[in-house]
């Protein structure tokens, strides 16, 4: 079983509170041997600060799991605190491994929520490097600019490689990003905007 806890904090002097979605699947896949990284793809409409943190996995009613202990990388296994990065470098063997993400939420200075999910993280023997993307790590944008991003992607063994996107811009009511999903033989490129 999977736990899912949240606390949302309800203050009349704090304005509105919604809970911050997770827009990425809590199910992903790594491979021996080989960095693995996912992010949970939070997104707060209300636009408050975010931070990150492995929890104890928790089992029926709640309770910590008896003899549960973290995954063990070769090198290190962490979440960054501020992006959401969660960083396991590098699974040493192969199995089903569960974690658990608390998301907090706060606004001037204040926690006025969380979010705790259980993540797990297939891991497998794979033959397959995986794709490089390629496209700017940061740019800063002044608000009502207009962007155009190329956003490439690369696979050195000429698989089928798919690339999309998703995010808290693109769920926007009005003046919402844009990405167009596209698939296709060793090498994609689209475009952010």
């Amino acid at each position: 079983p999977f736990y899912v806890e949240t606390i949302l904090v309800i203050n009349p002097f704090m304005g509105d509170n919604n809970s911050p979605e997770l827009l990425n699947p809590p199910i992903d896949n790594a491979c021996v041997g080989s960095k693995f990284v996912h992010n949970p793809g939070v997104f707060d409409k209300d636009g408050d600060s975010i931070s990150y943190k492995i929890i104890e996995c928790r089992g029926e009613s709640g309770n910590f799991i008896a003899g549960y202990n973290y995954p063990i990388g070769s090198k290190s296994f962490y979440i960054d605190a501020y992006t959401g990065d969660l960083v396991w470098d590098s699974p040493t063997i192969q199995g089903e491994f569960n974690i658990a993400i608390e998301v907090e939420k706060w606004r001037s200075g204040i926690k006025i929520g969380s979010i705790v999910r259980d993540m797990q993280i297939l891991v497998q023997a794979c033959k397959n490097n995986p794709p490089e993307i390629v496209c700017e790590d940061e740019i800063c944008v002044i608000a009502g600019t207009i962007i155009n991003l190329p956003i490439k992607a690369f696979d050195k063994d000429s698989d089928i490689v798919s690339l999309y996107g998703t995010g808290g811009p693109m769920y926007l009511n009005s003046n919402y990003a844009e990405f167009v999903n596209i698939s296709g033989i060793g090498e994609v490129e689209s475009l952010f905007k």
